[in-house]
């Protein structure tokens, strides 16, 4: 007679690993000068409201120590991220971004199969 499998087998994370992604950012910030120093009413008054897709390429290497993963990955993404002031000449100020990277290191725990929970630091 064959022996019966195992119910359940532990996961294993290590080994290479790519992916894709795509997704959207943005951002407001406004800026409100009510008075200058002098004491003097400014008028002053700017908005920036970056925002754009983005999407990319990763791709890494784990490497699991019974119960901690540790790894590295790099990603390069093509961006439309732009953004721009309400500001009239000659102050204007204009914003793109067509391409951004990452080097990532990460440090996680498996609690249980086909999850990890992990921190990543990222330059």
């Amino acid at each position: 007679m064959a022996p019966i499998p195992p119910a359940f087998t532990a996961g294993n994370w290590t080994g290479f690993c790519t992916g894709a992604e795509v997704g959207c950012k943005g951002g407001d910030d406004r800026t409100t000068a009510f008075v200058t120093a002098t004491g003097l009413v400014s008028g002053f008054n700017r908005r920036f409201s970056p925002k754009g897709v983005i999407g990319g390429l990763h791709a890494g290497q784990n490497r699991q120590y019974g119960a901690v993963v540790v790894g590295v990955e790099a990603a390069i993404e093509a961006s439309g991220y732009r953004g721009g002031d309400t500001n009239v000449a000659p102050t204007r100020t204009r914003f793109r971004s067509d391409w951004q990277g990452q080097v990532r290191a990460r440090l996680g725990v498996p609690p249980v199969d086909n999850l990890l929970i992990d921190v990543s630091w990222a330059v």
